[in-house]
C-alpha cells in the first residue's frame, strides 16, 4: 500500500469534505493531539477482535482544551469532515452529551506533519480502505451504472429491507486516502429479503434470500435474486409462493419504496411499480433439471449484453440466458462436475466423500473480447487450485454455449473463485471467496495474467463475493462482514 507523500512535503491538503460544508454554525473545540490518537485507535478497532468486520462504536472521554471541559465520543463514528493541512487536523465531532448526540466542529495540532501521516493518516486510510461503505447489511453483487457510480446490491435482513445503494466515486476518486466511509444513497429500499431454513453441506442452516446482483439497464435495473432449494425438500417452494426468489427482476427505481403488507408467514412486497418479475430460475431448474443432478437452485450472478441477462445458478450449475424484451429463458451453458481428488473408493459413498465435486459457477462478467467469462467455485472438499474461471462463447450463433469447443479454461490454479472483472484496460480480476475454506482463511483478489494470478491486490480480504473495477480502483463487497472494500489497481506495467 502506498505511502503518504506527506512524509516528505510541508503541507498536504487532503479534505475529505471541506469543513465549509458543515451545515450551519456549530460550536468549536480544541483537542488534544493524544485524544485525538486515542479516537483513531478506537475507530480503527486497534485490540479489538471484529474479525475483519464492523466493530461498535465505544464511549471515549476527550478534553477540550479551549472550553476547559471532558466530552463523550462514540468511536467509530466520532469523527466527520476531516481535513489535513501540515500538521493540522479539523473536521466535525459528534458528541454524546445528556440531550443525545450534536456536532461540534474540532481541531487538533501534531507535532508535525510526518507525525500527523504516519499515527492519523495512514492507519485512518488502511482501515477505510476495507471499510469502504458501511451501510448495507449484506453486501454481494456490484456494479457500476456507467456513470461513475458503484451500484451495491444488498440483501438485507430477511424483513424485506433489501436495498441497492449507488455511491458516487467522482470526489472520492481523487482523494489518495479514505479519513471516513463513503456515504452512500437508497436507489431502490423496501425489497424482498426473506428468511429461510434450508441445508448447507448436509446440515440445516438459517439463510437469508434476497438481491443477489444488479445491472444499470437505461433508465432502470435488471436484478437477480437468490435462493437455496435444498436436496429431499418436498416443496422447494414452501411457504415462499408469490414472493419473486430465484429470478431475473426488471426494477424502476424510479419508483422508490413500497408498503409491504402482510402474507402468510412471510412478508409480501408490493411490485405494483416497483419491480416485475422476467423470469423465474427457480421454476426453470424444476421444469428441466439441466445438470440431471437434482432439483437445486442458488442463483448468483448476471451480466447483460444485447438486451439478454445471463444469469448463473450455482446451485444448478448451469447458466440460463432471459430475454429482457420477451422474458424468454433459455439454457445458456450447464457445467460438468469436476474430479474430485480426495475421494476414497473404498469408503462408502456420501456428501463428503464422492468421486465427482459440483463446478458452483458464480460470478459473470463479459470481456473485451466479447466472450461471457464465469468463475467456477467448485464444491466440496474445496481443493487448493482446484477452482477456476471459464471462457463462454457462441460460435454458431445458437443462442447457446453448449456445443463443443464453446466452453475453455481461461483462468486455472485458484481456489474459491467466485468474482471475475474487468477494468477499462481489458485486464481481468478475480476474487476467491478464501485461500483455504475448511479453515475459514481469507480470500484473494487478483490481477490475472497468462491464465494466473501474477499480482495479488490483497490476501485479507474476509468473504469477498463481488468484485468490479471502475476508474483506477477495484472495489470489492465482504458480504458477510457487511462491507464493501477498495483498492488501487496495479499500475500498467504490473
Amino acid at each position: 500500500m502506498k505511502t503518504l507523500c506527506i512524509l516528505v512535503a510541508a503541507t498536504l491538503a487532503l479534505a475529505l469534505i471541506p469543513p465549509s460544508a458543515s451545515r450551519g454554525k456549530t460550536e468549536q473545540v480544541d483537542i488534544p493531539y493524544p485524544d485525538l490518537l486515542k479516537m483513531v485507535e478506537s475507530t480503527t478497532c486497534q485490540d479489538r477482535k471484529t474479525w475483519g468486520g464492523k466493530c461498535e462504536p465505544e464511549p471515549l472521554k476527550v478534553h477540550d482544551s479551549a472550553g476547559g471541559r471532558e466530552l463523550t465520543v462514540n468511536c467509530p463514528g466520532c469523527m466527520e469532515a476531516l481535513s489535513v493541512r501540515g500538521e493540522r487536523l479539523s473536521g466535525r465531532l459528534k458528541v454524546t452529551g445528556p440531550g443525545g448526540e450534536s456536532e461540534a466542529g474540532f481541531r487538533t495540532t501534531a507535532p508535525s506533519a510526518a507525525e500527523l501521516a504516519e499515527h492519523v493518516v495512514k492507519p485512518l486510510g488502511d482501515y477505510y480502505t476495507y471499510h469502504f461503505f458501511m451501510k448495507a447489511a449484506r453486501p454481494r453483487g456490484l456494479a457500476t451504472d456507467g456513470k461513475g457510480n458503484l451500484l451495491v446490491t444488498d440483501f438485507g435482513t430477511g424483513q424485506n429491507d433489501g436495498r441497492v445503494w449507488k455511491i458516487s466515486l467522482d470526489e472520492l476518486n481523487k482523494q489518495p486516502q479514505l479519513l471516513q466511509p463513503a456515504e452512500g444513497t437508497e436507489l431502490v429500499s423496501g425489497m424482498p429479503s426473506v428468511k429461510i431454513d434450508t441445508t448447507f453441506q448436509g446440515q440445516p442452516i438459517k439463510s437469508v434470500v434476497g438481491l443477489s446482483s444488479v445491472r444499470a439497464d437505461g433508465s432502470g435495473l435488471v436484478a437477480l435474486t437468490n435462493r437455496i432449494i435444498a436436496h429431499g425438500e418436498k416443496d422447494p417452494l414452501a411457504g415462499l409462493h408469490g414472493i419473486p426468489i430465484a429470478s431475473v427482476l426488471r426494477i424502476n427505481p424510479a419508483a422508490g419504496r413500497k408498503p409491504s403488507v402482510p402474507m402468510g408467514r412471510a412478508l409480501q412486497p408490493s411490485r405494483s411499480a416497483q419491480f416485475s418479475v422476467l423470469s423465474s430460475l427457480g421454476e426453470f431448474e424444476e421444469r428441466f433439471n439441466p445438470d440431471k443432478r437434482g432439483i437445486e437452485s442458488d442463483p448468483f450472478d448476471l451480466a447483460l449484453r444485447d438486451g439478454y441477462a445471463y444469469a448463473s445458478d450455482a446451485g444448478g450449475n448451469d447458466l440460463v440466458r432471459v430475454n429482457t424484451r420477451t422474458n424468454e429463458a433459455n439454457l445458456y451453458a450447464v457445467f460438468e462436475e469436476l474430479p474430485n481428488q480426495s475421494y476414497d473408493p473404498r469408503q462408502p459413498e456420501s456428501f463428503q466423500n464422492r468421486p465427482q465435486r459440483d463446478a458452483v459457477p458464480s460470478g459473470v462478467a463479459f470481456g473485451p473480447d466479447g466472450a461471457l467469462y464465469v468463475a467456477l467455485f467448485a464444491g466440496y472438499p474445496f481443493p487448493k487450485g482446484g477452482a477456476a474461471v471459464y471462457r463462454l462463447t457462441d460460435k454458431n450463433g445458437d443462442g447457446s454455449a453448449l456445443d463443443p469447443g464453446e466452453q475453455s479454461v481461461a483462468v486455472s490454479g485458484l481456489t474459491c473463485a467466485i468474482g471475475v472483472a474487468f477494468d477499462a484496460r481489458g485486464r481481468m480480476y478475480t476474487s476467491e471467496y478464501s485461500l483455504d475454506f475448511m479453515k475459514n482463511a481469507p480470500g484473494r483478489i487478483c490481477l490475472i495474467r497468462d491464465g494466473k494470478c501474477a499480482v495479488t491486490i490483497t490476501d485479507k480480504v474476509v468473504s469477498p463475493t463481488g468484485i468490479v473495477a471502475i476508474g483506477d480502483y477495484i472495489y470489492f463487497s465482504q458480504e458477510f462482514m457487511g462491507l464493501v472494500g477498495r483498492l488501487p489497481l496495479p499500475r500498467p506495467d504490473k
